[in-house]
């Protein structure tokens, strides 16, 4: 085949994934909208997607980086989660992928593969490149469920610098969306006023024909009713976040360290000092600290 013909002719050939109720790989049922998907990510260089729940996007990502790795030589794309599992997760299925295609990886671990090609995918977890992504070459960058990363725009300044010297750079940001006067609210609103580059896409569970009325029914019992779960996780809509109290630092600092911390909490659009220690850690987890 080649594979270079047609994106959605490879994903119908060799989008397989592990089922784990029958224990076994299984090839994908790519639906229209994942299709269509496929085809956005082609023509246009900067996509973000307003999703909601189980409409398969980290599934359709994974096939079309596996096809962009295949057909381009070089390239490094970077691929953003939430925090580690989640990334080794992810790059197991684009491994999944590029197997079953007959592509034996010249190199591979956990969180990279690099192809014959040179081609190659690093997955990481947000806090490590909130620290360290200034110093990596990207061709294509993917940040996944942008809103649970409070670092995120700290990412997007490091990362969209460096796409801004690579000719046909690509960048796909995609996440349920949660709070108004986010960072990716603010992206997606500045998408529709032509502010930057990226074309907005929504893709709702209605999409899904696997979904029904039944199933949203269930899943609203699932998160007990909660009107704000049930409009971001399901109606795809912004909400206004809810006032928090001011942070406070009730341990023994040195005025110079408390006015510090608090000031790092502001740049990073936190609101919390416990929110401000939990990414400390994290970042250590990262850089096993």
């Amino acid at each position: 085949m080649n594979y270079q013909s047609d994106v959605i002719k490879f994903a119908e050939e060799y989008a397989f994934a592990y089922d784990p109720q029958k224990n076994q790989y299984q090839k994908i049922e790519m639906f229209e909208y994942q299709k269509k998907l496929l085809k956005q990510f082609e023509k246009q260089d900067y996509t973000i997607i307003k999703q909601s729940r189980q409409v398969g996007i980290d599934t359709v990502m994974a096939v079309y980086i596996a096809y962009y790795l295949m057909n381009n030589s070089d390239k490094q794309v970077f691929a953003i989660s939430t925090n580690t599992d989640c990334a080794i997760n992810f790059l197991k299925k684009v491994k999944t992928i590029l197997l079953y295609a007959k592509e034996t990886p010249a190199q591979m671990n956990q969180k990279n593969i690099c192809l014959k090609n040179l081609s190659r995918i690093t997955v990481s977890g947000a806090s490590f490149w909130s620290n360290a992504g200034r110093r990596f070459e990207i061709d294509f960058l993917y940040i996944n469920n942008a809103e649970s990363i409070n670092y995120c725009r700290d990412i997007w300044m490091a990362a969209g610098m460096a796409l801004s010297y690579k000719k046909n750079a690509k960048a796909i940001l995609s996440s349920v969306p949660k709070f108004k006067d986010s960072f990716f609210h603010k992206m997606w609103v500045n998408a529709e006023k032509k502010e930057n580059n990226f074309k907005r896409v929504s893709v709702s569970w209605k999409d899904n024909p696997q979904l029904d009325e039944n199933w949203y029914n269930a899943y609203c019992l699932r998160v007990s009713n909660n009107p704000d779960a049930i409009a971001t996780e399901l109606d795809g809509k912004f909400i206004k976040k809810k006032a928090t109290k001011k942070a406070a630092i009730n341990i023994r600092l040195e005025p110079e360290k408390k006015e510090k911390i608090l000031e790092r909490m502001k740049q990073k659009n936190i609101s919390s000092i416990t929110e401000y220690i939990m990414e400390l850690i994290n970042n250590n987890l990262e850089n096993g600290v």
